[in-house]
């Protein structure tokens, strides 16, 4: 009886499964498309391991042990490959024509373009109306294309462009964290042409060589679905060179409820920074008024008050708790003393640094301590709000 693959931890680079079950051993292997010039040469190159793992969830193989090498030798694997596939070019360009039909200058965008020889059919077939961009490691301009010498940043260019399509070809495989990828593109708009090397036929037959060092990820049909799923709306998905290539169209775009959470993290990251600046700016008028202040609360929430919102120690000496007492607050290192010091120790105003602790605080101020401040101050909606007020 054959016992399943052990499963280790280890989280999918496409859907972020957390388990994931021993696929290959595959030992150490050289780079295969970075052929030598002499024999010598040859036979002393690095090796690198090959250690693959498969996600149960979407199916996804990936190797765990993946040593990320200079982009560059990935390109020329990749434009190698699409050169000996002229009819796939040709299928491609007649899909993005139909797609972009109502497009007279299109702005068009190749992630990885190689020598920029799709790029350029596409131009030619826009007869040169448009925006071609490409981005590879050796920039330039190459007929009407344009072209930059860096990585492409889907959260910086994508906003600077505004492609009406983008291609990625050749790429997802190589990627440290393709998932991420399509999750930036997925804040963009417009079309994506995609494509992989499709691993389903080799897992098939059992084939051992198509396993290599320069890919991290090997998509299977099922998996290549789900992470490009991440980007947007797929509009067509089909496979080319005999089942060996998986591709897709999608179209970009984020769903409603995500919309949602990127205006509110936008409210609150708008909110937090007018938040701090006020409350600092109440706290250096509390300390320069010359009334005696104490700060209830020196651990957890209350010390990440503290060290937020600049509560030195030198203007706040006083921090006053139930536990603790005779620590320092991290951070700041004011001494925090029993609360029971306020009995002796007139303050008046004394600010409740952790909101959770309110109820608490104050049935201890007015039933133990039966002090009677001038201020109870606690932070609500971006402000030092006194209690008494309310």
């Amino acid at each position: 009886m054959i016992q399943s693959s052990p499963c280790v931890a280890s989280e999918c680079p496409v859907c972020r499964y957390g388990v994931a079950a021993h696929f290959l051993q595959g030992g150490h292997q050289p780079l295969t498309t970075a052929p030598q010039q002499n024999q010598e040469e040859a036979c002393s190159v690095a090796r690198y391991p090959l250690e693959m793992l498969q996600c149960p969830s979407c199916s996804h193989i990936w190797n765990s042990s993946y040593l990320r090498q200079d982009l560059q030798t990935c390109h020329q694997a990749s434009y190698s490959f699409t050169l000996s596939a002229l009819d796939h070019l040709s299928r491609i360009r007649q899909l993005i024509m139909q797609v972009l039909k109502d497009s007279r200058a299109p702005t068009v965008i190749d992630l990885s373009c190689g020598n920029a020889v799709l790029i350029d059919l596409i131009s030619k077939d826009f007869d040169k109306k448009g925006h071609f961009i490409g981005f590879r490691y050796a920039g330039g301009n190459d007929n009407d294309v344009e072209l930059h010498a860096r990585q492409f940043d889907a959260l910086v260019d994508m906003p600077i462009f505004s492609p009406d399509l983008i291609f990625v070809r050749q790429v997802l495989e190589h990627h440290p964290n393709p998932a991420a990828l399509m999750d930036h593109l997925s804040r963009g708009r417009g079309l994506m042409y995609v494509e992989v090397p499709c691993i389903d036929q080799a897992v098939k037959a059992g084939r051992i060589a198509d396993f290599l060092h320069e890919s991290m990820s090997f998509f299977t049909t099922e998996s290549f679905q789900t992470l490009i799923k991440r980007a947007g709306r797929l509009y067509e998905l089909g496979h080319s060179h005999n089942g060996e290539v998986v591709y897709a169209l999608v179209e970009l775009g984020k769903q409603a409820d995500q919309k949602m959470e990127s205006i509110e993290s936008k409210r609150f990251y708008d909110q937090a920074q007018r938040s701090k600046n006020s409350i600092q700016l109440t706290l250096d008028d509390i300390a320069y008024s010359g009334k005696s202040i104490a700060i209830w609360g020196g651990y957890g929430r209350s010390a990440s008050f503290i060290n937020q919102f600049n509560v030195d120690a030198k203007r706040f000496p006083l921090v006053v708790d139930s536990v603790f007492e005779g620590t320092y607050v991290s951070g700041m290192g004011q001494l925090i003393r029993h609360y029971g010091v306020l009995r002796q120790h007139h303050v008046d105003i004394i600010i409740i640094a952790s909101h959770e602790d309110v109820r608490d605080v104050l049935n201890l101020i007015t039933r133990d301590l039966k002090i009677k401040p001038e201020k109870i101050l606690v932070e609500k909606n971006g402000a030092l709000v006194n209690i008494f007020e309310k």
